[in-house]
């Protein structure tokens, strides 16, 4: 049955490319969330620095350039005794605002992370997807 398959019915998009972040702010792209229901945020922590720590929180906005920080919407801070692992947020698309956005702040020191969207349940489906799918099984 084709609502079922998931390929057909949600889109993953990168907001902050996999990179070693350090000592600064920094804006992740923008996810364009019109069409869809619900979108899952994945963190993927990759190994931080002795004394490094980064705070990773999601931003909304209705214009793409006025940005707030969605209520509730931080994940866990990362430290060394955290570092490599994998963490998953859920945001409501029709309750925030259309644009979607994380953003990172390293205060000290260096982390590797990158952050994900994957938009799921579209309006209208099936969706189209921004990158090729690798495989479908």
């Amino acid at each position: 049955m084709a609502s079922n398959n998931p390929a057909a019915y949600s889109r993953a998009t990168s907001t902050l490319k996999s990179s070693s972040y350090s000592a600064a702010s920094t804006n992740g792209t923008t996810v364009d969330t019109k069409g869809y229901r619900h979108a899952v945020v994945v963190l993927n922590a990759g190994t931080a620095g002795a004394a490094a720590t980064a705070d990773v929180k999601l931003q909304s906005s209705a214009d793409d350039s006025t940005w707030a920080d969605v209520s509730g919407a931080t994940f866990t801070q990362i430290t060394v005794s955290n570092d490599n692992d994998i963490y998953v947020g859920f945001v409501n698309c029709e309750a925030n605002d259309r644009y979607l956005r994380a953003v990172v702040d390293c205060a000290s020191g260096t982390v590797a992370l990158g952050v994900s969207i994957v938009l799921m349940q579209p309006e209208v489906g099936p969706a189209g997807q921004v990158n090729a799918a690798a495989f479908s099984k």
